[in-house]
């Protein structure tokens, strides 16, 4: 496992990122990187990133990190 970002204490498996930048845009590589880490049904519940309109949205760490990557 690697970090995905330095100092983030957040870690992917190589290919998941290989698999990541197969995407042809940053939203889509967002988007794979994302999936390592929730269901689509965790997804579907959580809304939104920041848990906005009383969601629950995902872990600000997590989002941090690929937002960082």
């Amino acid at each position: 496992m690697i970090e995905l970002e330095p100092g983030t204490r957040i870690y992917v498996y190589q290919n998941q990122l290989d698999k990541a930048m197969t995407r042809d845009s940053p939203t889509a590589r967002a988007r794979c990187i994302i999936m390592a880490f929730y269901t689509p049904e965790e997804l579907v519940k959580a809304a939104n990133l920041s848990g906005a309109n009383g969601k629950r949205g995902l872990d600000p760490d997590v989002v941090d990190a690929v937002i960082g990557w």
